[in-house]
């Protein structure tokens, strides 16, 4: 057919076909992000044989991506210095809610399981930061449950103290159960039952 109209002879034409990447900038970048298939987070940018992507992606992306650039032909470059990686944020976010969770503190009312006066910001913001970490475990694939242990001070009978901390424990599971938190996500303990 493409001899057809010309003064060749197809008889006399031999032909051999074969593949063939064209090394233009338009054709590298977009058989780069055909390849690489970045998230809407990622935006892929070429500069000479140079691929660089700039955002935000999982590691599984990140790490598949570096090997898959090195076959796309007109890359000898990959760089992903511009690349947030999004499981590492947030196991950093998780770990830090998880410190700020296990420093917090309720203060009872000697011997009773009555809050000490003026501690209603401190119960809005533990409660904030108990949803906080319980998305952030859940966006990151782990399981997860929040101890809530009780304490009292040295004074009276072990006896009484062991069923005071437990019951002070068991307030604050009441608190924050009225707040929204998901009773089944929540342990309690005494002071005791926890060493």
């Amino acid at each position: 057919q493409l001899l057809a109209g010309t003064q060749l002879d197809p008889e006399q034409v031999h032909s051999k076909w074969e593949p063939y990447h064209a090394l233009y900038p338009d054709f590298i970048l977009a058989r780069a992000k055909a390849a690489l298939a970045p998230p809407l987070t990622v935006t892929l940018s070429l500069v000479g044989e140079t691929l660089t992507a700039v955002g935000s992606a999982p590691s599984q992306w990140i790490t598949d991506s570096r090997k898959i650039a090195r076959a796309i032909p007109g890359v000898s470059d990959f760089k992903t210095d511009g690349v947030i990686d999004t499981d590492e944020l947030l196991r950093r976010e998780l770990e830090a809610s998880k410190a700020r969770l296990e420093t917090s503190a309720i203060y009872f009312i000697v011997e009773t399981t009555n809050l000490v006066p003026g501690q209603e910001d401190t119960l809005t913001n533990l409660t904030t930061e108990v949803q906080r970490f319980f998305d952030l475990a859940r966006q990151a694939g782990k399981g997860f449950r929040l101890e809530i242990a009780g304490h009292t001070d040295t004074s009276g009978m072990e006896r009484k103290n062991d069923v005071l901390s437990r019951a002070r424990a068991e307030s604050i599971l009441a608190m924050l159960v009225s707040r929204g938190i998901p009773k089944d996500t929540l342990v309690v303990v005494g002071a005791k039952e926890r060493v």
